[in-house]
């Protein structure tokens, strides 16, 4: 397999831009976002620029060789906690992706950022994400609603 590289959000060029902006207003993608509703170019465009200023997000696009496969996703980081929020989505044209961007986010996170604590929060009705994070080893730890949706939050420990 050829090596996986992550391309922070900061280093996207114009043409990474427009395919990550397809991709989050796709509704394979969109139904399972906190925030489901198309966005603009501009609206994605402002959003990566906010990235410069935060130090508790990273947003990467993950590359395969000359394929795109998804982007991973590192929010609420907290460094005296050693933990973060993590997520994830694939390009919506590839499928078996999952575990190489889940991965991705473990490696990146516990070797990296040194973190001790991951959480991922996915939608009930989300079942194959699900499927993926227990297999991984991510255990269950509380449930909530959002929006009308049951959210479980699901946490993995180095």
């Amino acid at each position: 397999m050829q090596e996986i590289i992550l391309i922070d959000f900061l280093n996207l060029n114009d043409k990474e831009i427009i395919i990550i902006h397809k991709w989050r207003n796709d509704e394979r993608i969109r139904k399972w976002m906190f925030d489901s509703k198309l966005i603009s170019i501009d609206e994605h465009i402002s959003f990566i620029s906010s990235l410069k200023s935060t130090t508790t997000k990273k947003y990467f696009l993950v590359k395969c060789g000359y394929e795109y496969l998804g982007v991973i996703t590192f929010k609420n980081t907290n460094l005296i906690l050693k933990q973060c929020h993590i997520g994830l989505y694939s390009n919506p044209n590839k499928k078996g992706v999952g575990t190489i961007l889940i991965k991705q986010c473990i490696k990146y996170a516990f070797k990296l950022m040194k973190l001790k604590k991951l959480i991922i929060q996915v939608f009930t009705l989300n079942k194959n994400a699900i499927k993926l994070y227990n297999k991984i080893g991510f255990i269950e730890i509380k449930r909530e609603t959002y929006q009308e949706k049951e959210l479980i939050y699901m946490e993995l420990n180095n």
